[in-house]
């Protein structure tokens, strides 16, 4: 998903996701762009590697920059046209493929990318295409006094660049078409290169139920052939208007650095703090849930425990009794040099399940835990580093002020995502306080958080790092204000 922060000041320049880092001056684009167009120029027609002609009508799968900006640019200029009421008839059809195509589009991502559990997958795709915030979320303001009114509109961007990350592609392709598209615009998505073919459909699919409700084609658009040096070229672009990153640090610099507005989410670390009043059987329960979903790979879901001391032996019961593996002994070392070599994440076991990690460290067990557990050193690798797969360190703590403590020093001062289980209401303020998060969850899998089955709308990009937060069709607006002054 997922980071955050907003407004106009915050209109700074930024783009994030798993490209890498990038640092690109005006001439070095330049020749990025030929580069790119010269390897893609198209041949009269020939399919793609995914059987897309390179210039399908409708399809949005391009094989040149220019070509894939210059359709979507189209686009945009008459879906604004089309008004605030086939608009919303648009977006129903997005919901509806999305839904549809759900558990398919889980398949094709999970088959691609190798990351992830299905039925996770499945879920995201289905929420977001369902609770997703669509044109509902462009108010209509308007006020008036003695010396005259204002009305506050909000108009499309245009043409906006969104780089999707591999953790969740197609969820992010509904979701972010979703947005972007109520707000007026037109999307020229980057996929993730290791996501291109699941991204590619999704996509695909969309701008087929789109056309068929009366939109123009190519309300979405992509190239054939991915990779960093297009993502560059696109965000670069003149007459791409804003970029929308979710992903890594590199994508979050590559974003800021591109010379446009930018709605950045980046990296998080999320600590889950467990004090001595909470209810370790919920606790447990919810820390279990958050943890085993989609194998970790969202950037809100828990990635070490932190618990007081007094109760750190019946919390790591409560988990094992909830289904969890409590790793031991060799085993803690097996599977750490396993998953982290070279001072490095390996990167073969991110999103994989804890059953398939386990059985390659060597580890015995029956069945198929979601989750495995370890007590760790504060230093732990993957205590200090998002790890992105089920298995979660615990740390111990004296009491809460310094479990509070460790927990700040391992978010890095991200400001992503942090969770609490306790019963006091001053330790859940301090705590919040403390953290200063864009996501706090309190008492709850922190996948609740984010949409249903908690409560508020749901987004896949958290922009931390450019202050929108949890984002929304208004994020991609301009917003202007008309001032009529009273007669006379």
């Amino acid at each position: 998903m997922p980071d955050c922060s907003g407004t106009l000041a915050r209109f700074r320049e930024g783009r994030e996701q798993g490209f890498g880092s990038m640092q690109i001056d005006e001439n070095q684009i330049r020749q990025i762009v030929e580069d790119v167009m010269r390897a893609l120029q198209p041949t009269a027609s020939a399919p793609t590697a995914h059987g897309l002609a390179p210039d399908p009508e409708g399809h949005g799968v391009f094989r040149t920059v220019e070509d894939a900006i210059g359709a979507a640019d189209e686009a945009q200029r008459a879906f604004a046209a089309l008004g605030l009421e086939k608009r919303k008839e648009i977006i129903a059809a997005v919901r509806r493929c999305g839904d549809e195509h759900a558990e398919m589009l889980a398949r094709l991502a999970v088959d691609e990318t190798r990351m992830g559990r299905y039925e996770d997958k499945v879920l995201k795709n289905r929420f977001n295409a369902r609770y997703a915030p669509g044109v509902e979320d462009l108010p209509s303001e308007y006020g008036r006094n003695e010396s005259g009114s204002v009305v506050q509109v909000y108009d499309p961007v245009g043409v906006v660049a969104a780089i999707a990350p591999v953790t969740n592609p197609t969820s992010t392709i509904i979701n972010n078409a979703i947005l972007i598209l109520s707000a007026g615009n037109a999307v020229v998505f980057c996929p993730h290169p290791s996501a291109r073919a699941c991204s590619q459909k999704a996509m695909t699919l969309l701008n087929e139920a789109m056309v068929a409700a009366g939109a123009p084609r190519n309300l979405l658009t992509c190239l054939a052939e991915p990779d960093i040096r297009s993502a560059g070229a696109i965000m670069k672009h003149p007459r791409v208007r804003l970029v929308n990153a979710t992903g890594g640090p590199g994508v979050v610099r590559a974003a800021l650095e591109s010379g446009k507005k930018a709605i950045a989410a980046g990296p998080g670390n999320p600590p889950v703090v467990v004090d001595e009043t909470a209810d370790l059987r919920r606790g447990a329960r919810a820390i279990l849930r958050g943890a085993s979903f989609d194998n970790d790979l969202p950037c809100i879901c828990e990635k070490e425990i932190i618990v007081v001391d007094a109760v750190a032996g019946d919390l790591m019961r409560e988990l094992k009794a909830a289904g969890a593996y409590e790793l031991t002994g060799r085993e803690i070392e097996a599977v750490t040099n396993l998953v982290w070599r070279d001072n490095a994440l390996n990167k073969a076991y991110v999103g994989k399940d804890a059953s398939v990690i386990l059985r390659d460290a060597g580890v015995s067990v029956s069945g198929d835990p979601r989750l495995a557990v370890f007590e760790a050193p504060r230093d732990h690798p993957l205590a200090v580093h998002e790890q992105l797969m089920p298995v979660l360190p615990l740390l111990r703590a004296r009491d809460f002020s310094e479990a509070l403590e460790l927990a700040a020093t391992l978010e890095h001062g991200f400001r992503h995502t942090a969770i609490i289980h306790s019963r006091l209401l001053g330790r859940i303020q301090a705590f919040t306080d403390r953290m200063a998060c864009t996501l706090t969850v309190v008492n709850a899998p922190s996948v609740e958080g984010n949409g249903p089955p908690g409560s508020g709308y749901l987004a896949m990009t958290l922009a931390g790092p450019t202050g929108e937060g949890f984002t929304r069709p208004r994020n991609y607006t301009r917003q202007r204000r008309i001032y009529t002054a009273v007669d006379g």
